[in-house]
């Protein structure tokens, strides 16, 4: 999430990229489940969040249609996925 609680960068690849371009839209409220937060790659960046969503064909989205979430909600939905995203790379065995 940026510093305003706007925005947060989410990457899709190969065959997921047409799959999902087609169902986001612009300015919408969407529910996502079970995408894998991880630590953005320096080399792509270019918006300086430190962490980036990976959302595949395991993510569940759900539009919804007119909601308006309050920034301090969407900002401790983001907390949670932070520190759950946190708590496992603590726990992850060393490579």
């Amino acid at each position: 999430m940026d510093d305003a609680d706007q925005k947060v960068v989410a990457t899709a690849h190969g065959k997921d990229v047409a799959i999902f371009g087609e169902k986001f839209e612009l300015y919408q409220t969407y529910i996502i489940s079970n995408a894998k937060v991880v630590i953005q790659s320096p080399k792509f960046n270019i918006y300086g969040y430190p962490y980036v969503w990976i959302i595949d064909g395991a993510a569940k989205i759900r539009i919804e249609r007119n909601r308006i979430i309050s920034p301090s909600k969407l900002k401790s939905l983001a907390m949670m996925a932070n520190e759950n995203f946190i708590s496992k790379q603590m726990h992850a065995p060393l490579q």
